[in-house]
C-alpha cells in the first residue's frame, strides 16, 4: 500500500459538524470486495477518538476529527450520526460516520508507475491505539493488569481490526471512464454503522481511535 498524504492536518470539533450534509437515507451494502492492499494509493485518512465508560459517561462529540490529505484531495468526516450508548453488558450500537465531504481530482496515480488513471474509489477503516477494538485503558494499570478489547464491529457484521495494514473496505464506487474528478455522489452511499460487543466487558473505561481512509485503485 503506498501513501501519497502531505503533512496537512485539520482540526475539526465535531460540535460544529450540526451543518454537514450526507445521504443516509439508502441500505449501505454489508458485502464489498477488499482489493489487494498493495494496489492501493491511499489519498486521505480522518482519526475520530471515541471513549465509553462505566465510571464516567463520556461523550465523543467532544473530540476532534483530524484529517489528512493528499494533492488535490478534499476529505471531511460527519458524526452527526454518532452517538455514545449508556456502557452495559450488550452488544451496543454507536450510530455512524459518513463522509460529509469527498474529492479528488488527483487521479492519475496508479499503476505500477503512478500514471494511470484510479477506476475504483474504496473508503476503508481500522483502528490504531493498545489493542483491537474498543481497549479497556484502565486495566493497564491495575496491580495485576488485565487487558480487555471488546470487539468493534462496522456494517454491523465485519470487524474492525487493528492498524492499517489489517484496514477493511467498507465502501467503494466506479470511477467514471471519462471522469476527471472522483466526487461524493460516486459511492451510492458513505454512511457507516458501528457497534461494540461488551457482553464480556468488565467495568472501566474503554477507547480506541477510528481511522476512515480514502484509497483509489485500478480492477
Amino acid at each position: 500500500m503506498k501513501r501519497i498524504l502531505s503533512s496537512l492536518a485539520l482540526g475539526l470539533v465535531l460540535a460544529s459538524c450540526g451543518t454537514d450534509t450526507y445521504d443516509d437515507e439508502r441500505t449501505p451494502p454489508t458485502i464489498v470486495h477488499q482489493p489487494k492492499t498493495s494496489d492501493l494509493m491511499i489519498t486521505a485518512t480522518a482519526s475520530f477518538p471515541v471513549s465509553i465508560s462505566n465510571v464516567e459517561r463520556l461523550f465523543a462529540t467532544t473530540q476532534p476529527v483530524t484529517v489528512i490529505l493528499g494533492p488535490n484531495t478534499s476529505f471531511s468526516l460527519s458524526t452527526t450520526g454518532w452517538t455514545v450508548p449508556t456502557m452495559t453488558n450488550a452488544v451496543l450500537s454507536f450510530g455512524s460516520l459518513a463522509a460529509s465531504t469527498l474529492e479528488s481530482n488527483n487521479l492519475k496515480i496508479c499503476g505500477t508507475e503512478h500514471k494511470t488513471k484510479c477506476n475504483r474509489a474504496y473508503l476503508r477503516v481500522y483502528t490504531t491505539g493498545a489493542g483491537a477494538g474498543f481497549w479497556n485503558a484502565d486495566a493497564d494499570t491495575l496491580p495485576t493488569p488485565d487487558p480487555y478489547g471488546v470487539p468493534m464491529s462496522v456494517m454491523t457484521t465485519t470487524t474492525v481490526l487493528l492498524g492499517s495494514a489489517n484496514a477493511i473496505t467498507v465502501q467503494s464506487a466506479t470511477i467514471a471512464a471519462r471522469a476527471n474528478t472522483l466526487k461524493l455522489n460516486d459511492f451510492v452511499s458513505t454512511t457507516m454503522p458501528f457497534g461494540g460487543d461488551f457482553t464480556l466487558a468488565g467495568a472501566g473505561t474503554y477507547a480506541t481511535t477510528i481511522n476512515v481512509e480514502l484509497a483509489l485503485g485500478i480492477e
